[in-house]
């Protein structure tokens, strides 16, 4: 559980009329407008934890009636979980040190993907112990069950009572307070239980057990377990709690959006059938041409990505059939959708991450036009800037869409630079593993959408951070059809870059890049930078006519490509090591002969 206070916010708690819990919430709302929690310093939002959480649903899908367990460390440590409940699908979305309120940032994390049935949830621990009022911790609470009734219709909740420790007994009458609260509340709503933990840990003289604990007499032991798995377990036999008419409702086409030129996303109105959906079959474009290659159904169940042979702007149709819900009801008769499909990005593309105080605009650069990735993009999990721009401003379907945030923005950078404007170089956003500004384990990352899959891209990357004079090196590793990794000194720097060459894009058209701090870097927070980023689409490879000077043939080319050389036209053709970059001149061979060849890198 572990956090002990809370971040400053305002309330505005809810009631409605009916039972005696309510006159306590009309009570606060008489004392006091807005009620205001202790100010404390800003903490990460469980970045890495919803992360991690999205890779294990990527990675392994939850199925339609999961059950999924949600709240504090005491969920978090539950590691029996799955053999404490044979037979039900549970799935644990416990994160350590949380609050409601938490709960209620991140439902479109830990609640919305999974639609579950039933929902078991424990918080107000942690609440209780940080100072919070059981008004107000109830009224989070009501705010998270009005929420799942209007968002999830037909989903049961299970709502545990706040457990009593020996730890925080001194808590115990607040605690106590705020399970009433919630017995009531679920007392009056059919699709809630209230599952008692609190009663049976306490002793003959009404103190917690101490033998259901571990050392910090906080946390469940194994014993402790075993109890919360005994009050539990008839709540999952009786669910649903509320009678749930048959589905007969057919799943609905609601969009479709081109995010690639090659790649089109389809969202429905409910979940999928797996089998059905991931059918290439059961989708045309164009009446046929292009073919569909693939068609893949999304961990939440209502979003189909497909993949096409080929790529196609402008007006396109794609029609639905006999794709169905996981109850078998099949899509209404013969489904079509238009949507324009917008040509990916020709031109290069620049791009000024740093603060909103030092954007770059057509004052600072009268050539080119930019994209600016400020914090209010760059520093959220969720940022998005879409439409990018070409350098010849030609706004794209392209955009650039956050995977882990910044930490902020530093503008500590050089003005000397000659090949990007002063308010381009002269600031950064960054990342850092040691705690700063409160935040921790800041590995910023982010992908460039839209792109074309079937063109390379060369990339170049810029920061510098002035008055330093340890390593700060920053490593960019970015992942398309293959993974690539440039590096960078920021430190100190003025004129240094790291380039990527002729980087193809996944066949979705995304290049995802991350930064993490480079083996070279020696600085006690370990920060790593990006200021400025150049997006180009890669020449193409050409061979240029070789000359004969002074006893050497001398070549030239255009494009990254890999140089093979051999005795004749039919091989064996030889890769150059180390690879040359052009131009490249050697001595006439002895034969008298020697074939070249210019390859493209295999992606």
């Amino acid at each position: 559980m572990g956090r002990l206070t809370k971040r400053h916010r305002v309330r505005h708690p809810a009631g409605q009329p009916g039972r005696l819990f309510y006159p306590a919430i009309q009570l606060v709302l008489l004392a006091m407008t807005l009620w205001f929690a202790a100010a404390a310093p800003a903490r990460a939002a469980y970045e890495s934890e919803m992360a991690a959480f999205a890779a294990q649903d990527a990675a392994n899908p939850p199925p339609d009636d999961v059950i999924v367990f949600v709240g504090s460390s005491t969920i978090t440590g539950w590691k029996t979980l799955k053999t404490d409940f044979p037979g039900y699908p549970v799935l644990n979305r416990g994160f350590g040190g949380s609050q409601m309120n938490d709960v209620l940032e991140h439902f479109a994390q830990v609640i919305t993907p999974y639609r579950a049935p039933l929902l078991v949830l424990y918080e107000g621990d942690n609440d209780i112990f940080a100072g919070e009022t059981p008004e107000a911790v109830f009224a989070e609470y009501l705010a998270f069950v009005n929420r799942v009734d209007a968002e999830l219709p037909g989903t049961d909740i299970v709502i545990i009572s706040v457990k009593p420790s020996p730890s925080r007994a001194s808590v115990m009458p607040a605690m106590a307070a705020l399970n009433t609260m919630l017995r009531d509340l679920c007392a009056d709503r059919p699709n809630l239980r209230f599952a008692d933990t609190f009663t049976p840990m306490l002793n003959a003289s009404g103190q917690p057990r101490p033998e259901l604990f571990g050392s910090d007499m906080l946390h469940l032991n194994a014993t402790g377990y075993v109890l919360w798995k005994e009050v539990l377990a008839p709540f999952l036999a009786a669910a649903p709690f509320t009678p749930k008419p048959p589905d007969t409702m057919p799943p609905r086409l609601l969009s479709a959006t081109g995010r690639a030129g090659n790649t089109i996303e389809l969202t429905f109105s409910e979940r999928l059938d797996p089998a059905s959906a991931n059918t290439a079959a059961a989708y045309t474009v164009n009446a046929g041409a292009p073919a569909v290659m693939s068609a893949t159904l999304s961990p939440d169940g209502r979003v189909v990505t497909l993949r096409l042979a080929e790529s196609v702007t402008g007006s396109v149709t794609v029609r639905v059939t006999g794709v169905r819900d996981p109850a078998g009801n099949v899509i209404a008769g013969d489904i079509q959708i238009t949507l324009t499909m917008a040509a990916p990005p020709t031109a290069g593309m620049l791009f000024d991450f740093g603060s909103a105080g030092l954007t770059t605009d057509a004052a600072d650069d009268s050539v080119n036009t930019w994209n600016n990735v400020t914090e209010n993009v760059g520093a959220s999990d969720t940022g998005v800037l879409p439409n990018l721009v070409t350098t010849d401003n030609q706004r794209t379907s392209a955009a650039l869409r956050m995977i882990r945030r910044f930490n902020g923005a530093n503008t500590n950078g050089t003005t000397a630079y000659p090949t990007f404007p002063a308010d381009s170089t002269s600031d950064s956003l960054f990342g850092n593993t040691e705690i700063f500004n409160s935040q921790s384990n800041i590995f910023p990352a982010f992908r460039l959408t839209g792109l074309d899959p079937g063109k390379p891209y060369d990339l170049t990357f810029y920061a510098s951070r002035t008055g330093v004079s340890d390593n700060r090196e920053t490593v960019y590793t970015l992942v398309g059809a293959a993974t690539v990794t440039a590096r960078l000194q920021p430190a100190g720097n003025v004129n240094r870059t790291a380039e990527a060459k002729a980087v193809r894009a996944s066949e979705t058209g995304e290049i995802s890049i991350s930064l993490a701090p480079g083996p070279a870097n020696t600085n006690g927070n370990h920060f790593t930078y990006l200021g400025v980023l150049r997006v180009s689409p890669a020449p193409p490879l050409t061979m240029l006519p070789p000359a004969l000077r002074d006893g050497r043939i001398h070549l030239d080319w255009t494009g990254t490509g890999l140089l093979e050389h051999a005795d004749s036209l039919t091989g064996p053709w030889s890769i150059i090591q180390p690879a040359p970059v052009p131009p490249y001149s050697e001595l006439l061979h002895p034969a008298g002969r020697r074939f070249f060849r210019l390859r493209e890198r295999e992606p």
